[in-house]
């Protein structure tokens, strides 16, 4: 596109403005009286301004009067001046075709042999919808910390309270046996309590192994010495620190260990001490290990309650790890769940490939998935319970939705080979169309909706197409099916492919699959990762 350069730069600044012009940004070169000298045909597209009438202008007269703002005005008359250089400022402007847009500006002078000529170059960028989506993933971050939280407080909770019940029903019972074996599943249950309090605190950061297991180990030996002073508990660890998932199998180890040296290490209560030892600075020796007792080649053994509780404590520890995770993933902008709906001509494989590599790529990401009827993936987007539908849109794309094609279905019209319209030898018309059963692929819970592609009065309908090719295929009746589906079965010489005389869609009719979410619901990171990926698998 030509951009008209005003008479008073024609000779001086060709290049200037062949360059702005071109630019893939939207730009704007404008003089010390702050007139247009050249506007990028990236800013005339996205503010949705004449190139023609661009040059010469003031910038303030731009459009219908929207661009003068006193904001604007001030900021580049400083830069004019040679008082600022204006690098990122975000103001807000009402367009009229477009509402309310937060801008980003940066403007400054351009220096070159002309000193007394003023030259400023703009460049402006529409940043309201990442702002938007600023917003909303600091919304999300928010309330999945809230919920953390929440989860951390209740977890706590219950194992205080079954420390409680193990408790009570120890002093209840008149049995010895017993009373050992809930006391020893209490200090079990408020070990792993104690655990689970301290890699609360610690969060997603690394766990200082000593003050982790100073902690740990003074809860085993509250619930579990009555005399401190012929029994104690010392830990010596280095400065060194480990990761939370690793903290959690250290802490699970160190606990059963203790444990088991506290019954088993001491017999006739006699004075000693019980160490856990932690050595992170040994090339042999790597890995945080725990060892207890005084007795040579005692090994100790868990027992069946220590067994279940640690099997329970894994559960419930790897739950809220993988609360964490989702929450650290929100933080990162990656929607806590992806909701997609398919109609049944979306083609399976490449979308399964696509599935495969947005698991690996997002791990933690709960995803929903649901195949839809002919019109099925759309009404599911229109009330909000998919975040993304693959499908037809007909007769044309909503306002109220974004469309991004995928590919196009080539239809062809097919019967049975031993059908009757398979005798004819010759093109078919709507008449003779009109006097057989047509297998039409609908939506099921709009049967009486728009009729696209319907011939005749006699209508068998179905929601799958694998269903309606079985019926096809026994000579039920005839339809138009994807090629792709139908290629096997005609060149086996079962379907045969009807040359309709009349027929205003051709030999081929196509639709085209679009990968679509609402207009005023943005999609994440996922989703635009996934999209991005199902362009490039049907491209």
């Amino acid at each position: 596109m030509n951009f008209p350069v005003p008479p008073s730069v024609s000779d001086g600044l060709p290049l200037a403005v062949a360059m702005v012009t071109s630019a893939t940004m939207p730009l704007l070169l404008i003089d010390g009286d702050l007139d247009v000298v050249a506007a990028s045909n990236a800013f005339c597209r996205d503010f949705n301004v004449d190139p023609a009438q661009v040059g010469g202008r003031a910038i303030f007269s731009l459009g219908r009067g929207e661009w003068d703002s006193p904001r604007l005005r001030s900021l580049l008359t400083a830069v004019a001046s040679g008082g600022a250089r204006v690098e990122d400022y975000e103001l807000d402007l009402n367009l009229r075709e477009r509402g309310a847009r937060r801008l980003c500006l940066s403007a400054h002078r351009v220096d070159y042999d002309d000193r007394m000529a003023v030259r400023l170059l703009v460049s402006i960028t529409d940043v309201t919808e990442a702002r938007a989506n600023d917003r909303l993933r600091d919304d999300l971050v928010r309330d999945k910390s809230l919920m953390l939280q929440e989860l951390q407080h209740r977890v706590a909770n219950s194992l205080q309270i079954i420390a409680s019940v193990l408790m009570q029903s120890a002093r209840k019972t008149q049995s010895e046996e017993l009373r050992d074996h809930l006391t020893n599943a209490h200090s079990r249950v408020m070990s792993i309590a104690e655990l689970q309090r301290h890699l609360a605190v610690t969060n997603l950061t690394d766990v200082a192994i000593k003050t982790y297991l100073d902690q740990l180990c003074r809860s085993i030996g509250a619930s579990m010495i009555a005399d401190h002073n012929q029994l104690a508990i010392a830990v010596d660890a280095d400065g060194s620190s480990v990761a939370p998932d690793t903290s959690v199998s250290i802490g699970l180890i160190v606990t059963e260990l203790v444990i088991n040296a506290l019954k088993h290490a001491f017999p006739e209560h006699r004075r000693t001490q019980a160490k856990s030892r932690t050595v992170g600075d040994q090339p042999d020796d790597r890995d945080a290990r725990a060892c207890a007792g005084h007795r040579s080649g005692f090994r100790p053994v868990m027992t069946d309650a220590g067994r279940v509780l640690v099997a329970q404590a894994r559960t419930v520890l790897s739950g809220a790890a993988r609360f964490e995770a989702m929450a650290a993933a929100t933080r990162d902008g990656v929607e806590p769940e992806l909701a997609i709906a398919i109609d049944p001509l979306v083609p399976t494989e490449a979308f399964i490939d696509s599935l495969h590599a947005l698991r690996s790529e997002f791990p933690c990401l709960s995803v929903s998935f649901s195949t839809e009827g002919l019109g099925g993936a759309e009404r599911r987007l229109r009330r909000g319970e998919a975040t993304l539908a693959l499908c037809i849109l007909l007769p044309s794309v909503p306002e109220h939705v974004v469309a991004h094609p995928l590919l196009g279905i080539d239809l062809i019209p097919v019967v049975s080979a031993d059908h009757p319209l398979a005798r004819l030898n010759r093109p078919v018309t709507r008449s003779d169309l009109a006097e057989h059963v047509q297998l039409v692929l609908s939506d099921p819970s709009a049967p009486e909706g728009p009729r696209y592609g319907v011939v005749g009065p006699r209508q068998w309908r179905f929601v799958d197409l694998g269903r309606r090719l079985d019926f096809l295929l026994a000579g039920m009746g005839w339809c138009r099916m994807p090629e792709r589906l139908v290629a096997p079965h005609l060149a086996a010489a079962r379907l045969v492919p009807l040359a309709i005389a009349d027929d205003p869609a051709g030999p081929k009719g196509s639709l085209t699959i679009y990968a679509a979410h609402m207009r005023d619901q943005h999609l994440g990171r996922a989703g635009s990762w996934l999209l991005s990926n199902l362009q490039a698998q049907f491209a």
